[in-house]
């Protein structure tokens, strides 16, 4: 080794190379050959150095790693922050544009009340399947219709309608009107004349319900009807019916010899004489029930209104049928229902797709013997728990219980699935629930009788029911 140098060979080594070297090429550099002697107890001052140059390099690698995990998590709170401020803007722009529908909404309802006279709600409801397969799942599960007070039912999110107004439904995808509601401050005595409906398939759900209920409430299966009015869901489960159903007006002929028939009377002096006086009085109501319904809905009452114009379908209040009557074509039929009466989800079997109804509660009592309705000013819907009418394919009802007064309901009965609940009336109260169609088992027979040439031998007329009902009478008491 040079004694004349001014620098040790292992301060030449550590300043010339061991300071330059990288972490990952430190060791190769300490065993290299290098030209250098280096003298006993040095080794280990270089190997020392080496590991300051290697904890050196460390640090910087872990200084970069941290500088790149914090350039990360900003890089990450940004976008964290970039996808709340889009979700905050979303939300914003969804409440700007809830607000100004619902401005546009209040818009269009105070035109229309200005156009109408009267309160008015609109509803945008989309048609929801989700609700209505729930709505079947429970339905199901039981042997009698729907109540609104089912654990089940409660967890649904049902829109329910009560206040006095007008009622405007759309559907929020096609903005087709789906249903009208009239709540405002009316057939009666009909019903006890004349023999309940018990073939009706929103109570009656399929063939085998009939067979395996055994209650006498449920009809013979010669005297059902095959092709019943309302399109059914077939239940595995015998079902029960509750409350009471009637029919006025014209509909298909289950007797020899007849396409088209009248509803006819019990056969009893007194039914025969209540029938025959509430019939001649049908033109008034007939009257009161298409002036209401082009009143709510113009053109759903003119579309009824034509259909039975082109096509010669006799009002349900027509005394007879032969093309010359006085009394305007209207809806053939008319359906009173009373006693708690309920159903299940169902469409309606009718020829098209406007069915319009009033719903009213009154006072029961019995005179002479007899049973006789009326209205009272203590009598309301509130006298009467439950019994809604629900549109299930939308998910929305009217709370009759909450209702003052006249109810007029204008649906959709062939397009949409809808019912009435269970209900529970207080003693000497009943709810009466109408509705007026155009079915189309009767408005096919009628059909069928123009084109046999309308020959009387054909029709049974409310006229003929009473004569020969008078007839049968008179011959029982010979």
């Amino acid at each position: 080794m040079s004694s004349s140098s001014t620098e040790s060979p292992l301060d030449d080594l550590i300043g010339s190379q061991a300071a330059q070297l990288s972490f990952d090429r430190s060791k190769d550099i300490v065993e290299a050959s290098i030209d250098v002697d280096i003298e006993e107890g040095e080794l280990e001052a270089v190997e020392e150095a080496v590991e300051e140059a290697q904890l050196g390099n460390n640090s910087a690698k872990k200084k970069r790693s941290a500088r790149k995990t914090a350039a990360r998590k900003k890089r990450q709170r940004m976008r964290k922050e970039g996808n709340e401020r889009r979700d905050e803007i979303e939300i914003e722009n969804m409440l700007l544009k809830e607000t100004r529908d619902s401005e546009k909404i209040r818009f269009a309802e105070m035109l229309i009340e200005k156009l109408i006279g009267d309160k008015t709600f609109i509803y945008l409801q989309e048609r929801n399947s989700s609700y209505l397969n729930q709505l079947f799942v429970i339905e199901d599960s039981l042997t009698e219709p729907l109540s609104s007070t089912d654990p089940e039912f409660m967890k649904l999110n049902t829109v329910w309608i009560f206040k006095p107004g007008t009622h405007l439904v759309f559907d929020k995808d096609t903005m087709d009107l789906v249903l009208i509601v009239k709540i405002e401050r009316v057939l009666m005595d009909y019903t006890t004349c004349v023999t309940r409906n018990t073939t009706n398939a929103s109570q009656v759900v399929s063939h085998s319900d009939r067979v395996q209920n055994k209650s006498s409430d449920v009809p013979p299966m010669s005297n059902v009807v095959e092709k019943p009015h309302g399109v059914e869901r077939l239940s595995k489960k015998p079902r029960q019916r509750f409350g009471k159903m009637f029919g006025a007006g014209w509909h298909a002929s289950m007797e020899k010899g007849k396409v088209v028939v009248a509803y006819a009377p019990k056969q009893d002096l007194e039914s025969v004489r209540t029938y025959d006086h509430c019939v001649r009085e049908f033109p008034k109501v007939a009257q009161l029930y298409r002036d209401r319904l082009l009143t709510l809905f113009p053109a759903g009452g003119k579309i009824m209104d034509e259909f039975a114009v082109r096509n010669r379908i006799p009002s349900f209040a027509a005394m007879v049928l032969d093309g010359e009557d006085g009394e305007r074509p209207f809806g053939n039929s008319l359906t009173i229902t009373r006693d708690d009466f309920s159903n299940y989800q169902h469409q309606d079997f009718d020829q098209i797709q406007i069915a319009f109804g009033l719903w009213w509660a009154a006072k029961r009592e019995k005179v002479d013997g007899k049973e006789h309705f009326s209205l009272d000013k203590d009598v309301d819907h509130d006298k009467v728990k439950g019994g809604e009418f629900l549109c299930s394919s939308y998910g929305i009802g009217v709370n009759f219980e909450q209702c003052k007064g006249l109810v007029q309901i204008e649906w959709r009965g062939k397009f949409d699935y809808h019912g009435t609940t269970k209900s529970q009336s207080e003693a000497n109260v009943t709810r009466f629930g109408t509705s007026v169609q155009l079915t189309e088992k009767g408005t096919s027979a009628v059909n069928r009788f123009w084109g046999r040439g309308a020959a009387a031998s054909l029709v049974v007329t409310p006229e003929d029911r009473v004569a020969s009902a008078l007839l049968k009478l008179k011959r029982r008491h010979k």
